[in-house]
């Protein structure tokens, strides 16, 4: 099925898989060729946008889990509809409590020597062999203090609590006769427990000394995943690309490939093992409107340029601003934006000529465009 269009459509749990099929036959009828859907992977409780993915290996229960996102296939077929899946390869949620995601589990349990430790982009020599999770409230013998910590178990297992998080204790470091709720340990005796943990709890506000992990941008909850690792990159996508060969899914959208140690071989890697292989070729139409990834060449079908942004973020914008952003994304970017001056002349005319624009007034860009910036489609 060519991509002429993509309509997106963001899922959370007061927007599930069946409202969605029910915008359907609008959506078809507006003319695009495919629903883009935001990730549908289990993400966070709570969470409205799904980019905090937990687990790999389910569709998000909160939208409808798999029988739901098949019903909503289901339905775009029956309108001539594609679809199009958002993936998140380059971090998992890290939230309270800490057991939700299974892999991070397993390592604040087991260190280094994890069978998951591969799966983050921990910095094991700069904390000592310890993961730095700086969460507390205070400094540690404070919190000690008030006795915000406790001891209890967790599906049978010995577990720390500190308000809503939750985690592990090193195999062997639990106190003899635990029970839930247990608070006895002496300040000296909380330390020395501490003190055996593969994680370094410590003060939020000394995140610059102690956090020791990747992070997406600043964004503390979430942990880089390093699926440059073969088997790392399997787990994370198996299902997703389980789907596509069972026809659910016609594409891919690649969330910030940029944050990635390989973009490139990453793209080439999903690439091989889509069914077709190869990016598709656009319609003619659909050409005009997408422009490849100029260096390096990147294995994919399209992507939001740059300098289709230099012209829409201009509507906002007073002239001589609208020049200087134009100017300074090309700079930035390396994107060759100089042929689109005739574009932004002609954008700073119509609001020119438009008093209402001018005044303030936004266009309608369209419910899919705005949020399609870095967009990377693999196939049609």
């Amino acid at each position: 099925m060519a991509l002429t269009g993509t309509y997106r459509l963001q899922l959370h749990h007061e927007f599930t898989f069946v409202d969605a099929q029910a915008v359907v036959p609008y959506i078809a009828e507006l003319g695009a060729s495919h629903l883009y859907l935001s990730p549908i992977l289990q993400a966070a409780s709570g969470s409205l946008h799904g980019y905090d993915v937990i687990d790999h290996s389910a569709i998000a229960h909160g939208l409808g889990g798999l029988s739901g996102f098949e019903a909503l296939v289901d339905t775009a077929r029956q309108h001539g509809l594609g679809i199009v899946v958002d993936i998140v390869p380059n971090h998992m949620a890290f939230v309270a409590p800490e057991y939700v995601n299974r892999p991070l589990w397993q390592v604040l349990r087991e260190g280094r020597g994890a069978a998951t430790a591969s799966w983050f982009d921990i910095d094991w020599e700069a904390g000592h062999g310890r993961l730095g999770i700086p969460v507390l409230a205070c400094p540690l013998d404070r919190v000690i203090a008030d006795g915000d910590l406790h001891l209890g178990l967790h599906e049978a297992e010995p577990v720390l609590r500190y308000h809503e998080h939750v985690f592990p204790l090193a195999p062997g470091t639990a106190p003899a006769g635990l029970t839930a709720g247990d608070t006895r340990l002496t300040p000296a005796g909380w330390a020395q427990l501490l003190g055996q943990q593969h994680y370094l709890l410590a003060d939020w506000r000394t995140k610059d000394e102690v956090l020791t992990y990747r992070r997406f941008f600043e964004v503390d909850r979430l942990i880089a995943v390093r699926v440059e690792e073969p088997a790392v990159f399997e787990q994370t996508h198996a299902l997703l690309l389980d789907l596509h060969h069972r026809g659910l899914i016609d594409g891919f959208r690649i969330d910030h490939p940029d944050g990635l140690t390989d973009p490139l071989a990453y793209l080439l890697s999903l690439l091989l093992l889509t069914d077709r292989g190869r990016p598709p070729v656009p319609r003619p139409q659909a050409a005009r409107r997408v422009q490849p990834l100029k260096t390096p060449r990147m294995p994919v079908a399209s992507t939001a340029p740059p300098r289709s942004w230099a012209s829409i973020a201009a509507w906002g914008l007073p002239p001589l601003a609208a020049l200087v952003a134009h100017r300074l994304l090309g700079e930035r970017t390396g994107a060759e934006i100089a042929g689109w001056g005739t574009a932004l002349f002609l954008v700073l005319l119509l609001r020119a000529l438009w008093p209402a624009v001018a005044e303030g007034a936004r266009p309608v860009v369209g419910a899919s465009a705005l949020p399609l910036a870095g967009l990377v489609f693999l196939y049609g």
